[in-house]
């Protein structure tokens, strides 16, 4: 298999500021600005957006900041912030899986990938099998680490399960 590489012409836009990365928004369907930036060099690997992220606060991060810079040693790495969170829209209703999966292909679209690295990481395993069942024809790899393919609500809880879900789930909504 062939490696896949940004356009030339792309690769300057892309390195064109000091950390290396240039955020730039892509339209979700619904008509959600999402925000992504992609750096590196070399086979494309598309990070699937987490339910909470910044791409600016995530790439400066002490803990987070490593291991981008890993990946843009070795890949064209393209990540976004998930409709809701960092610098995309804010004012978002739809935060279903659907919605989330919508905010990945425009991001895709819109940065031109037409075959790519997907993994999904965490919470974002759904979102990244999801799109793979939907494009297969897209997706050269499918990297999951942990993810559950069903959450705790799906898996026959106990009530103290349900009890910390709901409470986690109040959590995020106050803020």
């Amino acid at each position: 298999m062939a490696m896949q590489v940004f356009p030339t012409f792309y690769m300057k836009k892309v390195m064109a500021t000091k950390q290396g990365q240039q955020i730039r928004f892509a339209t979700s369907l619904d008509g959600t600005r999402i925000a992504y930036a992609c750096a590196g060099a070399g086979p494309i690997l598309v990070r699937s957006g987490r339910w909470i992220g910044h791409l600016e606060l995530d790439r400066n991060s002490a803990v987070r900041r490593p291991f981008h810079d890993e990946m843009c040693r070795t890949y064209a790495y393209c990540m976004h912030d998930t409709g809701g969170t960092g610098l995309s829209d804010r004012d978002v209703t739809d935060v279903s899986l659907e919605a989330q999966v919508r905010d990945l292909e425009a991001v895709v679209g819109a940065a031109g990938f037409d075959r790519f690295s997907l993994p999904g990481i965490s919470g974002a395993g759904t979102i990244a099998v999801a799109y793979d069942a939907r494009h297969p024809q897209r997706v050269t790899r499918l990297a999951l680490q942990e993810t559950t393919s069903r959450g705790i609500m799906k898996r026959n809880p106990t009530p103290q399960q349900i009890a910390e879900t709901q409470l986690l789930v109040k959590l995020i909504e106050v803020g």
